[in-house]
């Protein structure tokens, strides 16, 4: 798969490299303190991942069968598994964060065999509540179905749980219940090969059917659910929803003309709908009405809000309340079937998880905290089951990380982010511009862009923040960051890791992936270094501020290939008569691209 910027690349290196565009530079706004070293600089690391939401147990075995010789010193770093924003503008987290973890070691204080530690592991779905509609909306991570975290030991001693501060006076609001949510999304239709938008099941000659548990749940409160469905018919369609025998809402699609291969190939609607149930359970059936046979249904997700008491029945409850928030609002948390053992966390910020002061009336534990924002929560019995990471894996993304400093590169002229399989292909080129050109280059693997930028976790976003970070680090238009080369295809499947697809460096992909004029895959993201640049439908309206192209090797072979063609080219004996005519575009200091009349010669 070649994006559309690769021909420009493979034609520009074979004359000069890669060329930029003339540019303005922009002041750099600081979204978030620049590490100037990784945390990944020195030290042993180890990389293991989750899956999901929760509190995650590493045993003192656990940490000694890594290779740590002192586990006592543990320490817990990664972002989470969220994607990163798109727009350069919006805030992130630089490196690698700590988190803050939870250690028992028992009566002798020290820790030891039988000691573990807890914390809180954020996995790849991302949720947030919709001001405007009141509901928590969720969406998945595009390149990635897992969370990476890295555990050291060589750090000293690091972030612990900390206890709040008591809140003193009434509280505004009190609640015995609170907000929850789930959702059912499954992506494994992408109907043009392009775009970023996946779709489930078909739902056409069968019902779809599914159940959603939620233990005590408040029956009196209305379910909200939300739903996107998409039908290809030629003519208007209709998806049924219903509760059991319920009959719960509707959507209704518009038709598509189906001998329109350059088009909409189908279209999509989302509806919002409200009903009641009589127990723990929230059932959802789905069906469409199809009559001709070329008629298709398929389901996007569905999200589902409900109500629940505040009642433990396990050893985790994660939990939040909307409805307390508010400018000045103090609120108090009333938890039923409680212990003396039971805590309650403040999670809002993984980075400084706070204890919560608490107080128990037989059953009911109770704290108080300021309820200006929205806030999350976890009430958990320490000594209870908890998850554990994966810690081994046959794909080898786990395990051992070498040390690694990319937040220590300086100014230079050239990155070349490569896959590990084309290394040795990457480091020719570097050396073929660097004694050629007399330019700065740089090469670095993906995994370990992943690894800094991104939390060990796939993201397009990752190389793009990473070459930001170096054109930022500038002194001025001598080593400006002028060339950005990705050297391994891509493909519109980012998650994928299955053998034959050709996923080695992720491709921005548009937003839409059900119109065949409006979906497209573009290089062009990674070059956008302004501070309001970035992904988006708009993105058109940007200026590249490095010229940014793509090898689209497939495996070694091909990568030296492209290598040899590269090098080739600018020998004595490739400068044939054919090539007395072209025209050359170069770029004098300052970055000013002039089209000349190359006469044999490539400057």
């Amino acid at each position: 798969m070649i994006p559309r910027t690769a021909l420009y690349v493979l034609i520009m290196l074979f004359v000069h490299g890669i060329t930029a565009q003339s540019q303005v530079v922009q002041e750099s706004s600081v979204i978030t303190p620049r590490a100037g070293i990784s945390v990944l600089s020195s030290g042993k690391w180890y990389k293991v991942k989750i899956l999901k939401d929760g509190i995650y147990k590493l045993t003192f075995e656990d940490i000694k069968n890594m290779g740590f010789a002192d586990p006592s010193a543990v320490r817990v770093f990664g972002n989470g598994g969220t994607m990163l924003p798109m727009m350069n503008s919006a805030r992130r987290y630089d490196d690698l964060v700590e988190n803050s973890v939870y250690m028992f070691t028992g009566d002798d204080g020290a820790f030891g065999p039988g000691d573990y530690i807890l914390f809180y592991g954020h996995g790849p779905v991302k949720w947030k509540l919709n001001t405007q509609t009141g509901f928590f909306e969720h969406s998945m991570n595009f390149y990635s179905d897992a969370a990476y975290y890295f555990i050291t030991t060589d750090a000293g001693v690091g972030k612990r749980i900390t206890t709040a501060e008591a809140i003193a006076g009434l509280p505004n609001k009190t609640t015995t219940t609170f907000n929850d949510y789930d959702f059912h999304e499954k992506n494994k239709y992408n109907f043009l090969k392009s775009g970023r938008q996946w779709f489930g099941e078909r739902v056409e000659y069968s019902a779809f059917d599914t159940t959603f548990q939620f233990d005590n749940l408040v029956t009196t409160e209305p379910v909200m659910l939300k739903s996107n469905a998409v039908s290809r018919s030629s003519v208007l369609k209709t998806f049924i929803f219903r509760n059991i025998d319920k009959f719960i809402g509707s959507i209704s699609i518009g038709a598509v003309i189906l001998s329109n291969s350059t088009g909409i190939y189908a279209n999509q609607k989302t509806g919002l709908f409200s009903f009641n149930v009589s127990n723990d359970e929230v059932n959802v059936s789905i069906t469409y009405n199809k009559v001709e046979s070329s008629d298709e249904g398929f389901l996007d997700y569905l999200t589902v809000n409900v109500r629940r008491e505040l009642i433990m029945s396990g050893d985790v409850l994660f939990f939040r309340d909307k409805q307390v928030v508010g400018t000045g609002q103090l609120a108090k948390f009333s938890i039923g079937n409680c212990t003396g053992a039971t805590e309650v966390w403040d999670i809002t910020d993984f980075s400084k998880i706070r204890r919560m002061q608490t107080a128990l009336q037989g059953s009911v534990l109770s704290f108080q905290d300021n309820a200006d924002t929205l806030k999350e929560y976890v009430a958990l019995n320490p000594a209870g089951e908890f998850l554990k990471p994966i810690v081994t894996a046959s794909t080898g993304d786990l395990g051992d990380v070498p040390n690694q400093n990319l937040h220590g590169i300086g100014p230079t002229r050239m990155l070349i982010v490569t896959h590990p399989l084309f290394r040795e292909a990457a480091d020719s080129i570097a050396l073929f511009h660097q004694q050629r050109d007399n330019m700065t280059v740089q090469v670095a693997n993906i995994n370990q862009v992943f690894n800094e930028f991104s939390s060990g976790a796939n993201d397009v976003s990752a190389i793009r923040d990473f070459a930001k970070m170096v054109y930022d680090r500038s002194t001025g238009s001598h080593d400006r960051l002028k060339y950005l080369l990705l050297f391994g295809d891509g493909s519109y499947n980012n998650m994928s890791q299955a053998k034959g697809n050709s996923n080695y460096i992720p491709t921005y992909q548009s937003d839409n992936s059900l119109n065949a004029t409006s979906s497209y895959v573009s290089d062009d993201f990674f070059g956008f270094m302004g501070d309001q640049e970035g992904g988006s439908e708009t993105m058109e309206e940007f200026s590249l501020d490095v010229g940014v192209g793509r090898l689209p090797a497939k495996n070694k072979e091909e990568a030296m290939t492209l290598y040899r063609k590269i090098s080739n080219y600018n020998t004595k004996a490739n400068r044939l008569d054919w090539r007395n005519n072209i025209l050359f575009v170069g770029d004098d200091e300052d970055g000013n691209i002039h089209m000349n009349q190359a006469n044999g010669l490539a400057d």
